[in-house]
């Protein structure tokens, strides 16, 4: 008598049971490898320059009294946990630590900043954020070229020329020269995978690495929405508007579309309901400030209701809250928000910080790129993901053998995948939606972490809550200006109560001028302002402490929780303490 095959339900949980069991032995297999070892491991396979494996020593200077925070500093490095980051402090008005290491790569001087092309689809922009957009790129165009050796498939080509150029003077000599290994299917798949004809943004990642200084340039993320809130603030304290104006009172036609009652300090604290546009930015719009604030003003609707009493309101806005909030400058003084915060703050107290960079500012060899996401080690969070908030941060810790908590995420990061099927049962969909569409299809190009480093993104005047440069030195300069209110004055300082927000995750206070109070309070920081950068960057400071804080990184985690800063802050105000 035959047997009954398996019934369609038990396939699945044996299919369930399988994929289970190897996402536990990719986890075991990465969990406690350190992220720089994944991204060498990353780079070979994908035909790029490897990261030099010797840990360097930091250098820069502190006073004799934060000396802890050198031994902090290089203790990330010593674990494998950077590549290239910078750290500065100012405690009362005066630098006190001034703190860089490792290498990074070079923004390629073969960059546009333009582009004639036609915008993408949603299709492509959502392919190209799921996976690295060299990878993509390098399968597109080399795609019919590998038929050509399907019938010599175990023959890889010949072997690619070095992959680091430039002068072979000392600040080259870290530069790693690598090229593609023959007579084996590894060199085969690397050729492939990271073969020489990319992109010129995939030709740019193979460069090689470079000393990173104190005053190197680094892409800032979210942490110019700092930049971008002093702006703001600095406008109010000069009394061109007042936080609770409804924008329409400064913006023509701003009014319609379900946006008659939004306030500045409704859109600062990302209250607005405007998270997504309706259709992408393309670089020609945001080229055109006329075109793209008439079309904003005239065309856009909120993305659910505006309702100040609605429990549901507040939504990070990643990348728009930026984008309107140049309109409000643009129609108030005829600038960009970005030429604004140049002229107006950054000059006139030497930040060398940009919210939009031109040409003629564009020193390349000052400016450096972020490195493309590690996508190994998203392996450590797949499990932690599943187990949601069932398991607490200690007891996972433990679980998954997590050699340290830089991996391990927080309890609400790990809630993330339960929070969006619980939204999603409860009909709240158009909340999951307007958070992955105010990422993915915001803007044109911008389908990554690592696409930041095009300077057609880089030089937009209107992007400033994603697109600003600078060094950790400047960071923290800022953040002290704006704690003695030298910038901005008091305006923008109002501390709203804590409300759930649904793009980050857990409940959060922001002030009227758009920057966070206490970001890292589930982390057991209190009385900071500020915010952090999707890299894992942090900008906060501290009035009652009289510290400005500042960390930039090249290396991203793209966690919501910052692991590498939330430490640093923590070494520097427990050796504050500690002081007599």
């Amino acid at each position: 008598m035959s047997k009954n095959p398996p019934s369609s339900v038990l396939r699945v949980l044996i299919a369930l049971l399988a994929v289970l069991c190897l996402l536990i032995v990719v986890h075991v297999a990465v969990v406690n490898t350190p992220i720089k070892t994944l991204l060498n491991l990353q780079n070979i396979v994908t035909g790029q320059p490897r990261v030099p494996n010797k840990s360097p020593k930091v250098q820069g200077f502190t006073k004799p009294e934060f000396g802890h925070m050198t031994s902090a500093f290089q203790n990330l490095f010593d674990q494998g946990l950077e590549v290239g980051a910078q750290l500065a402090v100012y405690h009362k008005g005066e630098l006190v630590v001034d703190l860089w290491g490792g290498v990074a790569r070079v923004n390629n001087k073969d960059y546009q900043f333009g582009r004639d092309e036609e915008p993408m689809t949603f299709k492509e922009s959502l392919l190209l954020y799921l996976k690295p957009r060299e990878l993509v790129n390098a399968k597109l165009q080399e795609w019919f070229a590998a038929f050509r050796y399907v019938k010599s498939f175990f023959v890889p080509p010949p072997a690619a020329p070095p992959t680091c150029d430039g002068d072979d003077g000392a600040d080259n000599q870290v530069c790693q020269k690598t090229s593609t290994s023959t007579g084996s299917v590894v060199g085969y798949i690397k050729w492939f995978f990271g073969g020489a004809s990319l992109d010129d943004f995939g030709a740019s990642l193979k460069r090689g690495y470079l000393p990173l200084t104190g005053d190197s340039l680094i892409p800032l993320f979210s942490c110019s929405k700092v930049a971008e809130s002093a702006v703001i603030s600095d406008l109010a304290s000069a009394k061109k508007f007042s936080l609770d104006d409804k924008i329409s009172k400064h913006w023509p036609n701003f009014g319609s579309k379900g946006k008659e009652d939004i306030k500045i300090e409704d859109l600062m604290r990302h209250q607005a309901g405007l998270v997504y546009p309706d259709s992408m930015l393309t670089i020609k719009k945001l080229s055109n400030p006329d075109l793209l604030y008439a079309q904003l003003a005239e065309e856009q609707g909120v993305n659910w209701k505006f309702d100040v009493s609605n429990a549901d309101k507040q939504m990070y806005h990643p990348i728009t809250r930026g984008v309107y909030a140049s309109g409000l400058v643009y129609n108030v003084m005829g600038v960009e928000l970005g030429s604004y915060f140049r002229n107006e703050i950054a000059l006139k107290h030497g930040l060398d910080m940009y919210l939009g960079i031109g040409p003629e500012d564009f020193e390349r060899e000052k400016i450096v790129q972020t490195e493309t996401p590690v996508l190994p080690q998203f392996f450590k969070y797949i499990l932690q993901y599943l187990l949601g908030g069932l398991v607490p941060f200690s007891s996972r810790s433990k679980i998954l053998m997590m050699g340290n908590t830089f991996d391990t995420l927080l309890d609400f990061e790990a809630s993330i995948v339960l929070g969006f099927l619980r939204k999603t049962f409860q009909g709240k969909w158009y909340l999951n939606y307007s958070a992955l569409f105010g990422i993915l299809n915001a803007v044109e190009d911008l389908d990554g972490i690592s696409s930041i480093n095009k300077p057609v993104l880089l030089s937009l005047e209107n992007l400033p809550s994603a697109n600003g440069l600078s060094n950790a030195r400047s960071m923290s300069k800022l953040g002290d200006l704006l704690r003695t209110g030298a910038v901005g004055g008091e305006a923008g300082k109002k501390t709203d109560e804590r409300h759930m927000d649904h793009g980050i995750g857990y409940e959060i206070a922001f002030t009227d001028g758009g920057y966070g109070h206490d970001r890292f309070y589930v982390d057991g920081l209190f009385g900071w302002k500020g915010w952090a950068g999707m890299a894992g960057g942090v900008l906060q400071w501290n009035e009652e402490l009289e510290l400005a804080f500042a960390y930039n990184t090249v290396l991203p985690y793209g966690r919501v929780g910052k692991p590498r800063g939330i430490y640093l802050m923590k070494e520097l105000v427990n050796g504050l303490n500690k002081k007599p």
